[in-house]
Order: structure tokens, then sequence, then C-alpha cells
């Protein structure tokens, strides 16, 4: 037999743990750090999904989401830290009334950010308990949980394109050095990755999809492929 390698019996040692090994996310210093925090709550005995509609005044403003944000790394922040941080922020609501109880993994998007997943529950009976932070969020509001198992939400394609030149903050162009890094000249044009499928929910006039309805199909799936 082979005589064992020492850098494989280290790295059996590196990974060997919840947060590494097949759950790792390769590289992850190359990524922009978010973490959303999915709040449960029972309101008339059901359980309900809490939403924020963001305020019109930030980035991806009037869109519907989870409360969540980056994580800081000065000083240094876990993810549960910043759920929790953010949704105090975010909700207005006391730290007592949230109870992290989790979290469900990393999504890595293809425009470059890692976003810890959390999940939790809310001391509270009503989204009218809320204080919304002004400037943030324009409002808060609930749906049940089922109304998720009986919509299907509607699925369209998008695609992302790599470009090998773009234009910085100061109005230069940057381009890839495709030739004097010995790349083939495919290089020098934009290449695609692959369509992949964005889900769209409809409720009262407003649309929730992206990262937030990927969030839903992952925790309904979880829910109910694994039935107690």
């Amino acid at each position: 037999m082979n005589k064992e390698v020492p850098e494989t019996a280290r790295l059996r040692r590196e990974t060997d743990g919840t947060q590494a090994g097949a759950d790792r996310l390769i590289r992850r210093d190359k990524f922009t750090n978010y973490v959303v925090f999915v709040p449960f709550f029972l309101r008339d005995g059901a359980t309900h999904l809490l939403f924020e509609k963001r305020s019109a005044e930030i980035r991806q403003g009037g869109e519907i989401c989870f409360p969540g944000g980056a994580v800081e790394t000065d000083p240094g922040e876990t993810a549960e830290e910043a759920a929790v941080r953010e949704t105090v922020e975010e909700l207005g609501l006391p730290p007592e009334k949230i109870r992290l109880e989790g979290r469900l993994g990393v999504l890595a998007t293809p425009w470059g950010s890692a976003v810890d997943l959390c999940f939790g529950t809310l001391d509270i009976a009503d989204p009218g308990e809320c204080r919304p932070q002004p400037g943030e969020v324009e409002k808060v509001f609930s749906i049940p949980l089922d109304y998720f198992r009986t919509h299907k939400p509607e699925e369209h394609y998008l695609r992302h394109e790599i470009r090998p030149e773009y234009t910085d903050k100061d109005g230069r162009t940057v381009r890839l050095p495709w030739r004097e890094l010995g790349l083939p000249d495919r290089y020098s044009r934009p290449w695609g990755l692959r369509l992949y499928p964005a889900w769209f929910y409809r409720r009262d006039g407003e649309t929730i999809w992206g990262m937030t309805a990927d969030f839903i199909r992952e925790i309904l799936e979880l829910l109910d492929n694994n039935p107690d």
C-alpha cells in the first residue's frame, strides 16, 4: 500500500466539520459576504413569513426581501450576529423578540455574493408590531407559508454574461490582457454562463422573486421532503 501523503492527511483534518468539507464555499474571499434572515411567526394559528419592501430611496428599491445585509468585517462579525443586527435595525424590534434558530446554507450568486441563509422566529402576533427603519424599509407584511405551497411560481430564464472589458468608476476602460496572458482569442469577447431559472410569486400587487424566491423554494423543499 502506498505511504500516506502528509498533505492529504492534513486536508482530511481541515475538512472534518460542519463548516468544511462538502459544505465549504471555495475561495469565499473572492465574494462579498451577506446574510439573510428568514423570519417565521404565528398569526391566528398559521405559520407566516415576514417580508420587507425596500424603500425606493435605496439600492434595489421597491423590491421584496427578507431582513439582511452585509456581514461586517471590522470588527469581525459572524453570520448569526449580522442576521440579528440587521433584523433589529430594519424591523425596529428589540433583540429579545428575535430567536435565531439555525442556518440553512450559503447561496453563491452569479454576481459575486456569498449569502448565508439564517432562519428563526419573531415573538410577534402581527407585522404591525414592527417599527421599520425609515428610508430603508417602506413597509412590512406577512404571507402564510401555505400560500407558497398552493401557488406555483412563474418561471422565466436569465443569463449572466462575463465581459473581458468594463468601464470603471472613473470612466476608464479596463480590459483583460488575454493576449499577454497567452489565452485563446475567444477570451477577447464576452462569454456567457448557462441560462438559469428565476421564479416569481405574485400576491396583492407585489412580486417576490430573485434570491427571496430561491430561499422560499429551498425552505419548502426541506420541509416537505423531510416530514416529521
